[in-house]
């Protein structure tokens, strides 16, 4: 679980008995505490150096106007009061109090009583699930005083007292503090730190997501999820075809995956490489498990960089990254990417990385495979490539995307533009790893299918680009399996 809090923020309460019969019971919170009179008094103190010397050094040139300068002369101290009590204290830009210290004053004669009293806290975070408001005593009390804050009994151990579960930022909380004072308390001040937490709520993971989770969900809604791998974050969106898909590219490297995490076969493994293969001088970055060595001949995605493929050349773990290049990096669209970005900018995986099908596959698109649709992928636990092809996932993803129908839509470019990053998909366009580079980032976007076609060493994808105003090649797309294409994957 992922728990990130920050940094806390404490409130003093003090508590005012007073014996005289005609003191205040305020039954409030006062912003004008003990402990903030020095700043206020401070604050005077400025403005009557600034004000004195001027008032006296007019009033002398100029008697006639004395009856201008002695309401200026009284007004600004008391604006600088007036500042000083509502002037919000920003203990950082997570959580923030409307009043450092606070005072309740009572009447000792009006004991036992119930004083409560209202507060309010700002909480900002761009977290997207939201936060949790928490509060708790610095020490126990002691003479009999008990407080809450909304009815929920305060401890020495944090206590949630608010839940946003919107992540819209910044949010702000009002609550009442309630003390309830014992009759006999003494004539005196009672002072206790009131310690404030908040903390950002965990993200559910890919790997919980089920078919009900999925069926729940609104058509074109977007949920926001974290991969439980490398705690990376991702977008779903439930598409016009009914499935779950990620909207976002994956971008994951430097990892062993497991059954129990990853869509692998049952008790297997794969391991991904930490660092990439963008040309031949990186490309020992990779590993060849078909028994041949790494030695980058050639600058394709194969074990010796050349464009052979077989079951000792072919079998290459490898991943190009296209956010190193200008057009992700910094979100450059090409010239002829009429949306004026490469990628959307809610992606929080940008172009995300580039994969050979042999990676893509988690090791099961091996070399000699036609007409098949492989079990296993790099996706998450739950999670899966789509099918390619005529009739495959993409393709009738596509044709629901432009029309609502469930029929296959192979090549329609009156539809390229729901795979743009503005668009229903959110397809990002890094390009496709080719012949020792990363070709067409900004203006191609490529991905990968669980199928392979009637070519041997080829593999269905999709293609969409902003060729001829937007096009988009869903499902009569093969490609060479020792290309690096992105990834995304879709519900089971």
């Amino acid at each position: 679980m992922v728990y990130n809090s920050y940094a806390m923020q404490t409130q003093q309460i003090l508590v005012k008995v007073l014996d005289a019969p005609n003191a205040p019971n305020t039954g409030l919170l006062s912003g004008l505490a003990d402990a903030a009179t020095p700043s206020i008094l401070l604050a005077v103190a400025a403005c009557l150096a600034i004000v004195l010397p001027l008032a006296i050094i007019l009033f002398r040139k100029t008697r006639r106007k004395t009856a201008l300068f002695l309401p200026a002369l009284i007004a600004l101290p008391l604006l600088a009061l007036a500042f000083a009590k509502v002037a919000p204290v920003m203990a950082d830009t997570v959580l923030s109090l409307a009043t450092e210290n606070v005072t309740l004053t009572v009447q000792q004669s009006s004991l036992p009583t119930a004083a409560s009293a209202s507060a309010t806290t700002t909480v900002t975070t761009d977290h997207p699930t939201g936060y949790t408001l928490s509060a708790k005593l610095s020490q126990p009390l002691e003479h009999g005083i008990t407080a809450s804050l909304n009815d929920e009994p305060l401890a020495t151990e944090l206590t949630a007292i608010f839940v946003d579960d919107t992540g819209d930022s910044p949010s702000t909380y009002a609550h009442t503090i309630t003390l309830n004072l014992p009759a006999g308390l003494p004539v005196g001040e009672y002072a206790f730190d009131l310690i404030y937490d908040v903390a950002e709520n965990p993200l559910a993971t890919l790997q919980s997501f089920t078919a009900a989770d999925c069926a729940s969900l609104n058509l074109n809604e977007i949920v926001k999820m974290r991969d439980a791998r490398d705690d990376g974050k991702y977008r779903i969106r439930k598409l016009a075809d009914g499935k779950c898909w990620m909207i976002d590219d994956l971008k994951l490297a430097g990892i062993t995956l497991s059954d129990a995490d990853s869509n692998l076969a049952p008790g297997a493994t794969f391991e991904i490489p930490a660092d990439p293969v963008n040309g031949s001088a990186s490309h020992a970055n990779g590993a060849c498990d078909g028994g041949g060595s790494v030695t980058p001949t050639g600058n394709y995605l194969t074990c010796d960089g050349t464009a052979t493929q077989s079951a000792t050349n072919s079998h290459f773990r490898v991943y190009s990254d296209p956010n190193l290049l200008a057009a992700c990096r910094d979100n450059i669209a090409h010239a002829s990417n009429t949306t004026g970005m490469t990628y959307n900018p809610a992606s929080p995986t940008g172009c995300g990385y580039l994969y050979n099908w042999y990676t893509a596959t988690a090791g099961s698109g091996v070399f000699g495979l036609t007409n098949t649709d492989v079990p296993y992928s790099i996706c998450p636990a739950g999670w899966r490539l789509p099918t390619g092809g005529a009739g495959g996932e993409f393709a009738v993803l596509n044709g629901s995307m432009k029309n609502g129908s469930l029929s296959p839509a192979d090549t329609d470019s009156t539809a390229a533009a729901n795979w743009f990053p503005n668009g229903l998909f959110q397809g990002a366009h890094g390009g496709f790893y080719y012949n020792g580079s990363i070709s067409l980032p900004g203006y191609y976007g490529t991905l990968w299918s669980r199928t392979a076609v009637a070519s041997a060493g080829s593999a269905a994808g999709v293609f969409y680009s902003y060729d001829y105003g937007g096009s988009v090649t869903p499902g009569n797309d093969s490609s060479r399996m020792l290309y690096g294409f992105g990834v995304r994957c879709v519900a089971n």
